[in-house]
């Protein structure tokens, strides 16, 4: 699922296909040797699992892809600091239509997106935002 190196001091933010999202303190994950167990970063519902792991940056947001080729750029602000182990919040109601998350990628106004339909069409996208828009919402062809 993912493994980042960090300075101990971050901010994580786990992602399940479900669409729940948890940001918690690295602070809050004790150090352990090889042979240990872990801890929980999310507490998962029947079925759900973790898709992504991102350390959180100032001044990024956050971009949730979900299989049926919908996306949703989120603030960092709008994910509030939990202790570790929790629910999370709903980042990305997954439904028929949008179809299960896949991924979330951290981002920022000077990145590029590219997608590739099941066609084999290629698009790219600049992931800065319109000045009016406050989440911004793209929907390709999948």
């Amino acid at each position: 699922m993912g493994v980042r190196l960090t300075d101990g001091k971050q901010e994580v933010i786990l992602t399940t296909r479900d669409g729940q999202s948890i940001r918690f303190r690295e602070e809050e994950v004790r150090s352990m040797g090889r042979s240990a167990g872990g801890v929980k970063g999310i507490t998962l519902e029947e079925n759900d699992e973790v898709v992504s792991l991102e350390i959180l940056s100032p001044g990024a947001s956050v971009l949730t892809v979900a299989e049926n080729g919908y996306g949703k750029r989120t603030d960092i602000a709008e994910y509030r600091v939990q202790s570790r182990g929790g629910k999370g919040i709903i980042t990305m109601k997954a439904t028929d239509r949008t179809g299960a998350v896949i991924g979330v990628q951290q981002v920022t106004d000077d990145d590029n997106l590219m997608l590739v339909t099941s066609t084999g069409k290629i698009i790219r996208l600049r992931v800065g935002r319109h000045p009016r828009d406050r989440t911004q919402h793209a929907r390709a062809c999948a």
